[in-house]
């Protein structure tokens, strides 16, 4: 018959291997929390940071109620990483007005974390400042990655509000995506944009 040592020593021994299995699990869970930390640390994020107005007004005339407006996104990396960037799509209409083939500066290029960097759309000319409200809308998608790593897409779809008095902009974002995108989703979109 087995004794009260033996019990105790049974016992102990089936506490001491619920505790080990117990701190097995949470070891693994801190593991892949830490792997999922490292994975995050090492992801690109590009951040839009601000819409925004240029106006363009004639220095000949400057009572002139016609300028020439652009619109302005104000990108940011908040990543830890490198960021290589591509504004892949952008369609804008104000007062009813879109331009068909908009001229940019650039498409794209690359940020440094931290970094912050203006993407200037085509100016929409002979904009009629007479109203105090001018309504439009802009959509854009950009493509970015780190180091040839995987591809994410970032896309908004704004109702923009433009106060010509006090020359503030305000929008009102309708649609709104983040994703990765896979490499043959990537060939693919580069060939409906040839």
């Amino acid at each position: 018959m087995p004794s009260v040592t033996d019990w105790i020593n049974a016992s102990s021994t089936i506490v001491l291997a619920l505790i080990t299995g117990y701190y097995a699990v949470i070891t693994h869970r801190i593991l892949a929390f830490q792997k999922k930390s490292l994975e995050l640390e090492k992801r690109p994020f590009l951040n839009l940071e601000t819409l925004q107005t240029k106006l363009f007004i004639d220095s000949n005339d400057p009572n002139s109620k016609k300028a020439g407006v652009q619109l302005v996104l104000r990108l940011k990396n908040v990543s830890k990483v490198l960021i290589e960037y591509k504004v892949t799509k952008i369609v804008a209409s104000l007062q009813n007005r879109s331009i068909h083939q908009p001229q940019m500066v650039n498409q794209g290029g690359f940020l440094y974390p931290g970094q912050i960097s203006d993407f200037h759309y085509d100016t929409f000319r002979d904009t009629d400042l007479s109203s105090p409200v001018i309504d439009g809308m802009l959509e854009y998608e950009i493509e970015y990655s780190s180091e040839k790593r995987r591809t994410y897409l970032t896309g908004r779809s704004f109702q923009l509000t433009f106060y010509t008095i006090s020359k503030q902009l305000e929008w009102k974002t309708m649609k709104e995506e983040e994703r990765e995108i896979s490499g043959e989703e990537i060939e693919k979109r580069k060939g409906t944009k040839s």
